[in-house]
């Protein structure tokens, strides 16, 4: 049965190379380091080649006792379990505390016998996913309802993991982010239930369609805005700053009616608040996804999230995998492909042959433009999620305060292949040019308003 069977979102991920203590976190990998923008990570400071969390270990199979499930907050209920690592993480702790004072969106307790019951006694027919950390089955609650469980394997920080994951999602209220119905502890297992989506993931309905079937452009689109929507939520309206760290087409699950739901925070962590980004030795995510800074050097900020959402708008647009060793030599990687194209405005050539020709054109050139954006190789180039939801909506009269940042003047030109230009860059350092003006202007980042920027740049696509 294929992995993302029902749209459950786990990594696919293949690694070249011997891997170690999958799952398994080091006390160091588990610090992060908060850095001023101007500050670079020394080359000794970078992790290199991110290490994918891979398993190692089977899921303990202990019987579960006799229990009996109560209607209480999940906060509240995991607050009150015993600590299972010998280093207690005292903010998270703190922090749960805080959220008992809330309501969690009603999540509730189940019993292990529940769970059980639920996925037939976890029969292989009902298993969805295979992940490195975790297996999710498909389940049917006593009141007929369908649901995903998610249960972690044993790993070290499998409890930590558990108890952030559970804060994240029920202290997340969202029409397009998944909700958590409840959660499960007994006898060292771990579960998460969650509402399953039978129509299945982003990724399916896009690339793995054998009955001919073709996901209409208006879904497309308005699956753009609708996830853009999600994550600016997280970025900017939470009362802290959510980074998703795993947003792709596997993560987006579509309802009945083809409503999109932002789902697995399993990566989640929290954003800083005063400082641009922070470096983090725990480099995890898929291939395909991962920007730049983020796979290279650890740096975490909204833009990794920023980035991932761009490689989502060229799926959309295209049709294809963000990586397809099966695709024509030169094409393998999307991202490669697609900026090529972007370059010179070659958006018939981008967009899914399966479309034919309904599609909004106006549209496209806006989810193009949104797209070549998001993906640019310098994070400080990429848009906010903010102004990403401008762009994808087409308001050229945006606020006089909203601005564009920018890192080089050719930005301020009419000319659609500057940009294209400086998203070549490799790295956050944009080399100055030769002129007297531009060296007299080192160090500032030039800004350019949004609704300028929408302006000259609309007729370019």
């Amino acid at each position: 049965m294929s992995e993302s069977t029902f749209g459950w979102p786990l990594q696919k991920v293949t690694v070249p190379m011997e891997t170690q203590g999958a799952c398994e976190k080091s006390d160091d990998d588990s610090k992060s380091w908060e850095v001023e923008e101007d500050e670079y990570a020394s080359p000794l400071s970078r992790p290199g080649w991110p290490l994918l969390r891979v398993a190692t270990s089977e899921t303990m199979s202990t019987p579960g006792r006799k229990f009996e499930a109560k209607d209480v907050s999940v906060v509240e209920w995991v607050m009150g379990l015993p600590s299972r690592t010998t280093s207690v993480n005292l903010q998270l702790a703190n922090e749960l505390k805080f959220l008992i004072k809330k309501d969690s969106q009603g999540c509730r307790m189940f019993s292990y016998a529940e769970i059980r019951t639920a996925t037939s006694q976890f029969s292989s027919d009902n298993l969805i996913g295979e992940g490195g950390c975790s297996s999710v089955y498909r389940g049917v609650l006593r009141c007929g309802k369908s649901v995903a469980v998610k249960i972690l394997k044993v790993y070290k920080e499998a409890w930590d993991d558990f108890c952030l994951e559970a804060k994240f999602v029920s202290s997340i209220k969202h029409k397009h982010i998944v909700s958590l119905i409840g959660v499960c502890e007994e006898d060292e297992n771990l579960v998460l239930v969650y509402e399953l989506f039978p129509r299945g993931s982003l990724e399916e309905n896009l690339h793995d369609c054998n009955d001919g079937s073709v996901l209409p452009w208006e879904v497309r689109f308005n699956v753009a805005v609708a996830v853009a929507e999600a994550l600016n939520y997280l970025h900017n309206e939470c009362p802290q700053p959510i980074i998703h760290r795993d947003v792709k087409s596997a993560n987006i699950l579509l309802s009945s009616d083809h409503q999109p739901q932002l789902s697995d925070f399993g990566l989640a962590i929290w954003g800083s608040v005063d400082s641009s980004y922070v470096i983090s030795n725990d480099v995890v995510g898929t291939f395909g996804y991962m920007a730049p800074e983020y796979f290279m050097q650890g740096r975490v900020s909204d833009k990794v999230d920023v980035y991932a959402f761009g490689v989502v708008l060229l799926e959309l647009l295209s049709g294809r995998k963000p990586v397809d060793v099966e695709a024509p030599k030169g094409q393998e990687s999307l991202i490669k492909w697609a900026r090529k194209l972007l370059k010179i405005g070659d958006l018939k050539a981008l967009l899914d042959p399966k479309l034919r020709a309904d599609y909004d054109i106006v549209q496209i050139r806006r989810m193009s433009m949104a797209a070549s954006l998001c993906t640019n190789q310098s994070a400080q180039i990429r848009p906010n999620m903010r102004q990403v939801l401008k762009i994808l909506g087409g308001e050229t009269d945006a606020n006089e305060s909203d601005y564009y940042e920018a890192e080089d003047d050719s930005l301020l030109e009419a000319d659609w292949n500057s940009v294209s230009e400086v998203s070549e860059t490799k790295d956050d350092s944009i080399s100055p040019s030769s002129s007297t003006d531009t060296a007299s202007s080192a160090g500032k980042t030039p800004r350019l308003k949004l609704k300028d920027y929408l302006t000259i740049h609309d007729h370019q696509f």
